[in-house]
């Protein structure tokens, strides 16, 4: 339980192929799993014992390890028997059934090169990995596929360059609900308007004056249950929607600084993601009744309409902000909307949901945004960098 506790809180591997990588991975904190690939049989345990001081969860790929690479299962006990090792990765299903034996993880690796290899993954049910590492890790449609075909949940590796490539990777299914990973996920999320006030801006006891751009941090929550295709939640309730497609955004840094005018910093990320999404679905913004985004506000909006129609699309008629539905600007003088991780949540759940069950609108496509800063990165001045991942939400 341990290893996948980890691998749901710090999703990330270091793959180690020389002692320069070792070295480095053992420094990092947000690196908790190791996976040995290189060394023998004399500097193996050498090897597991630095890493495992380091606090780190070890796995060697016994294949790769000189001395040990035959088809004997004797392989796996010397690891179990001479060093700290917490399990092993192979591509031998005898390996993987010995180390299960001996209370080892279990990785079995498998390499995608043709639809022959696809095919056979419904056969590794009986083998019983512990997670199955899907190589090459850069091609979501394929591993989007393979978490439809088996519950042993997936790992992506090889050639996984960035944090683009990863989050495409997570995205497409590895370790999610259709991987088997888990029956139910839930997603909660919140903000609060004071905390925020004071955190990024100025305490509400300063009163100071608001700028026009700047929008208001929504105090909500919103909770969502994600199950398998077509399943009824554990309380017997029909599924709300479906979600039929996504977009993974990445990191978009027009260099502004303002935290009075957040809309503005995340309207890049929104375009891109947008432009990115037609382009990899080949729709149109017709394709939808809205296309949501998170809160970006009035200020927000005519940037990202803007920045779209400069790239040749115009979703003006589709577009509906969270931050701008949630407050009445002319009554509650909210200047340019709401925003914070509530206001995306509370609008998903009482308004925009309702709309895809009750079928007035069949299609949306829901973005929500978020801007990249902390407290020490906005007292240092520094430039606050937005990012926006697209979810396709269906009427059932």
């Amino acid at each position: 339980q341990v290893f996948f506790d980890l691998m749901e809180t710090t999703p990330v591997i270091a793959a180690v192929k020389d002692p320069d990588q070792l070295e480095d991975c053992l420094t990092l904190e947000n690196i908790r799993v190791v996976f040995l690939l290189f060394g023998d049989v004399c500097t193996i345990g050498g090897m597991v014992a630095r890493a495992k001081d380091a606090g780190k969860v070890v796995l060697v790929h016994v294949d790769l390890i000189a001395g040990l690479s035959s088809s004997q299962e004797i392989a796996v006990d010397f690891l179990r028997q001479n060093t700290r090792v917490d399990g092993i990765i192979t591509t031998k299903p005898n390996f993987i059934r010995r180390a299960r034996e001996l209370k080892l993880f279990t990785v079995l690796r498998l390499f995608v090169i043709d639809s022959m290899a696809l095919a056979g993954i419904g056969k590794l049910e009986g083998v019983k990995p512990d997670f199955i590492e899907v190589l090459p890790g850069v091609m979501p449609k394929t591993i989007r596929k393979i978490a439809q075909t088996t519950r042993i949940p997936l790992l992506a590796g090889g050639l996984i360059a960035d944090k683009e490539d990863v989050m495409a990777a997570l995205g497409a299914g590895a370790m999610a609900v259709s991987a088997g990973y888990a029956d139910y996920v839930a997603c909660v999320t919140s903000s609060h308007f004071a905390s925020a006030e004071k955190e990024f801006r100025f305490p509400l006891e300063y009163g100071n004056q608001r700028p026009l751009s700047a929008s208001w941090t929504v105090t909500g929550s919103g909770a969502f249950i994600l199950g398998g295709e077509q399943e009824n939640s554990p309380q017997g309730r029909p599924p709300r929607a479906a979600i039929t497609g996504m977009t993974v955004g990445r990191i978009v840094d027009f260099g502004l600084k303002d935290s009075m005018n957040m809309g503005a910093c995340m309207a890049p990320a929104a375009a891109d993601t947008l432009v990115q999404h037609f382009l990899d679905f080949n729709v149109m913004p017709e394709e939808y009744d809205r296309i949501i985004t998170g809160d970006l506000g009035s200020v927000g909006q005519r940037v990202l309409l803007e920045l779209l129609r400069d790239k040749g699309y115009d979703i003006a008629r589709q577009h509906m902000d969270c931050g701008i539905e949630i407050f009445d600007a002319q009554t509650q003088d909210t200047h340019a909307g709401g925003s914070g991780c509530g206001c995306s949540a509370v609008t998903l759940s009482a308004y925009i949901l309702k709309q895809l069950e009750e079928h007035h609108w069949k299609k949306v496509l829901f973005m929500p945004t978020g801007a990249l800063l902390s407290k020490t990165s906005f007292n240092e001045g520094k430039s606050v960098p937005g990012i926006a991942h697209a979810v396709v939400l269906e009427a059932l």
